[in-house]
Formats: C-alpha cells, structure tokens, sequence
C-alpha cells in the first residue's frame, strides 16, 4: 500500500470512529465541520478500500458488523496515538 493510499486509511478510520462514537453520521458530520453526504462517502471509500462492511444501516438505526467491531478497536487505538503525539507536542512548549 503505498503512502497515499495509507494516510486516506487514517483520514477514513478517524471519520468512521467519529461516526459509531456520535451515533450517527449527522452527529459526526457536525463535529467534524463537513456535511453528513461527506461523511457517508468516506465510510463507503472505507468499505469498499478494506472490502468489508463496518456499519449496517436504514435510516433509523445503525450498528456495528462484527469486524466493522474489531476494525473500531484498531481506529480508536490509532486515533489515541495521535492524541498521545499531539500531548508530547503540547508538553514540550
């Protein structure tokens, strides 16, 4: 996979975290500043780049599939990475 590829994974991933903590991809999309329809296109680029589904979905209601659950672990521990990253940064000014 080559760099691109790897850090429009991380963008995806972050937004799919955002998305199951929310409740929604309305919710995220307020806090994230973009509309739901982005929000939307970016968690189908994630399935169908890692070829699986995450979330299944109607308009009423939204759950995780068992690895859309698996790969959320995986996203929440990359997302605390980057918190942890930003901190040592805040720390040293």
């Amino acid at each position: 996979m080559n760099a691109r590829k790897v850090i429009d994974l991380m963008d995806d991933l972050a937004i799919f975290v955002y998305v199951v903590q929310s409740g929604g991809f309305s919710s995220a999309a307020q806090i994230l500043d973009v509309t739901p329809s982005a929000v939307s296109k970016q968690i189908s680029r994630l399935e169908k780049n890692l070829g699986v589904k995450l979330l299944i979905r109607n308009t009423r209601t939204m759950r995780l599939t068992d690895v859309g659950q698996e790969i959320l672990l995986q996203a929440q521990s990359m997302l605390q990475a980057a918190q942890a990253v930003q901190q040592v940064a805040n720390n040293s000014m």
